[in-house]
């Protein structure tokens, strides 16, 4: 190759180069078609502030937000859609100063192309409440823009007064003391036995019992709140405590325990009885005189699960239970004592069916008379309680119905309660069509003739919201239950007189 030649062949080979930078920074740069420069550039130009924010429907937790999408660049109108959003809401009025510390929502869209229609619904609200809402826009640096305007919305207030009382909690159960009639709830948060009651005004909290986590709660009929809860590891101490003279005093029930459940009932003497489930027996643990004595109901299952333990009208205990031999059946069944030993009696059983999941007892103040709730299910099937069950003592049988049906997923979580007029209420978390947020905790109530049902707050479907329903002096239905929505939050709800 000749020396002119082969200079012109690199510059051929330079201009070429040259030429593709130009043509890739074109194609990058923000007038040649809305295209964004890479993280790192001296790009310092952040979109312009939403000017246009308003609300759309708006229901009891929801409220819909609507505005105009953005753009990528303050200073420059053609440049294209901007990143991302970061939408937050406030019971009070958010500004510069206090967006950062305002809710942050999760799951918005990518902005849509500048000029366009953007909505974004947030969700977890509580009923009849005023908040406040506002959004910044970023582009990719991240370059932020100023706040948009700040709008104000009230949910509905709905049927059901829904009140936070904590936040991260695991476990719950609600109570009403019986000498003032306010309620109270015991609940696991960390590694505490967590006690909240309302003294009229607000909540209050304390911790319990350190160490442990609450899984029942009773009061006796002098006032006297008790907790039962677990303590220890692999092989954990059931143990009491109760509040006697502003202190909680502990006691130990029984020792090296394994897959125990709990539950917790006063006697009419005012003495504490715990029936518990463990991996291979059923017991009863009663304090009397202030000694603890063990009963063994049954033993040699592979598992009796979620006992639930009351007293009849007489005074004598009785407990449902999940019975699971380990021969391929499963069975709900009541166990009763009838002043010298425990009668038992099989409810319902099946070798293709999941029986007595989430059992709970209630007595009719009418009649006098035992009702259980369950939850039952296909065996094979990976979500089995898809049925919520109700069987009902008459005095010769036991009557079994069927108060809702789910093909959408489990449902999970149902607690029973009588109100002084022999009406039984169910509540429970019942799973919708779509992802894990599309659940809805529900009440069920039986009018005489057919159960009716009614929502109460959307939950998450695919985990356990732990309801613990009761009913206030005024047969006002109320629970307590986590909403894994929102942070675990242990939330309080009540019915609202019409």
């Amino acid at each position: 190759m000749t020396g002119a030649i082969k200079g012109m062949a690199t510059l051929g080979i330079a201009f070429g180069i040259i030429l593709t930078l130009a043509m890739v920074s074109q194609a990058q740069g923000k007038g040649g078609g809305g295209g964004k420069p890479p993280k790192g550039s001296d790009d310092t130009d952040p979109p312009p502030a939403v000017t246009d924010l308003g609300t759309g429907l708006v229901t009891t937790e929801s409220v819909e937000l609507l505005w105009t999408a953005s753009r990528d660049d303050s200073q420059d109108e053609q440049s294209g859609a901007a990143d991302s959003y970061d939408v937050r809401y406030s019971t009070s009025l958010i500004d510069e100063n206090n967006f950062d510390s305002a809710t942050q929502v999760q799951g918005e869209d990518p902005p849509k192309d500048p000029g366009l229609p953007e909505s974004f619904t947030v969700t977890g609200l509580l009923p009849g409440t005023d908040y406040f809402f506002a959004l910044k826009v970023s582009d990719e640096v991240p370059n932020t823009s100023g706040l948009s305007n700040v709008v104000t919305a009230q949910t509905d207030p709905g049927s059901w007064s829904i009140e936070i009382v904590d936040d991260g909690v695991f476990l719950t159960s609600l109570a009403y003391d019986p000498t003032d009639g306010y309620p109270s709830i015991a609940y696991t948060r960390g590694s505490n036995a967590m006690f909240a009651e309302w003294d009229g005004t607000a909540w209050t909290t304390e911790v319990a019992v350190s160490g442990g986590g609450a899984q029942d709660l009773a009061y006796s009929s002098s006032g006297i709140p008790g907790i039962t809860y677990l303590s220890g590891g692999r092989k954990p101490k059931l143990k009491f405590a109760e509040r006697v003279g502003g202190s909680w005093v502990v006691e130990t029930v029984a020792n090296g325990l394994s897959n125990t459940w709990l539950s917790l009932a006063y006697d009419g003497n005012g003495d504490p009885a715990v029936a518990f489930g463990t991996s291979d027996s059923l017991r009863f643990g009663h304090r009397v005189g202030g000694d603890w004595t063990i009963q063994e109901i049954e033993i040699g299952a592979e598992q009796n699960k979620y006992p639930s333990l009351a007293y009849d009208s007489l005074g004598n205990p009785a407990i449902a239970y999940r019975f699971v031999p380990g021969d391929g059946t499963e069975a709900l069944k009541y166990a009763s004592w009838n002043g010298a030993s425990w009668d038992i009696e099989v409810i319902e059983s099946s070798a293709s069916e999941q029986m007595g999941s989430d059992a709970d007892l209630a007595f009719d103040p009418m009649t006098g008379f035992p009702s259980i709730i369950h939850t039952a299910g296909p065996a094979a099937d990976i979500c089995n309680p898809r049925e919520l069950r109700f069987a009902s003592w008459n005095g010769e049988i036991w009557n079994l119905d069927v108060i809702e049906f789910s093909s959408d997923g489990c449902i999970k979580s149902p607690s029973l309660a009588y109100d002084s007029l022999g009406t039984p209420h169910v509540s429970y978390s019942y799973p919708l069509p779509g992802d894990c947020s599309s659940g809805e905790l529900r009440l069920a109530s039986f009018d005489g003739i057919a159960w009716v049902t009614e929502g109460i707050q959307s939950v998450n479907k695919c985990f356990d919201p732990q309801t613990s329903l009761a009913l206030d002096p005024l047969d006002v239905p109320a629970l307590s239950y986590m909403d894994r929505i929102n942070s675990n939050q242990l939330r309080f709800a009540t019915k609202i007189a019409p």
